[in-house]
């Protein structure tokens, strides 16, 4: 009997059939252009990332209005009801507007609208001022004339 380990026989493993992406696979493994592609595909990215423009802090305006409402006498429920909510419907018809958001207390509520970013501020003034007094018979009467006191923040 022989126990010699030289004189075993190699295991012999079947040819499988690889299809397209065993056979890149095995091609990229075995090839030495492996490396090059690489570094070249690095090389690349360092310097894509190098030319790319970058601004540290980008000067966007985003136009947006305050506009704040007193109601005397009124709780915030009230307030939300007859203030903030129908505002925030108006507002939101205006063309140009982006977002329309609201925060209700006890009398009193404001009203945030956002313009759509590049939109001309004093315009859509115009526009918020005009909305504002062509719907002044929406709001309750003691509210009525606070409801024009827009703010401007952007």
């Amino acid at each position: 009997m022989n126990d010699s380990p030289h004189n075993a026989a190699a295991p012999q493993h079947p040819h499988h059939n690889l299809g397209m992406a065993g056979a890149m696979a095995k091609a990229f493994i075995t090839s030495p252009l492996s490396l090059l592609l690489l570094l070249a595909f690095f090389a690349v990215g360092v310097l894509g990332m190098w030319v790319t423009p970058r601004q540290e802090d980008p000067q966007i305006s985003v136009p947006m209005v305050d506009i704040f409402v007193r109601y005397p006498g009124a709780s915030a429920q009230e307030v939300e009801n007859l203030i903030s909510r129908p505002l925030e419907s108006i507002m939101s018809e205006m063309t140009g507007v982006d977002h329309v958001y609201s925060y209700s207390a006890r009398e009193q509520s404001m009203v945030t609208v956002q313009f759509i970013v590049g939109e001309e501020l004093e315009s859509s003034l115009v526009k918020l001022y005009d909305k504002l007094a062509s719907n002044k018979d929406r709001m309750p009467f003691r509210s009525a004339r606070a409801a024009s006191e827009a703010k401007r923040c952007g």
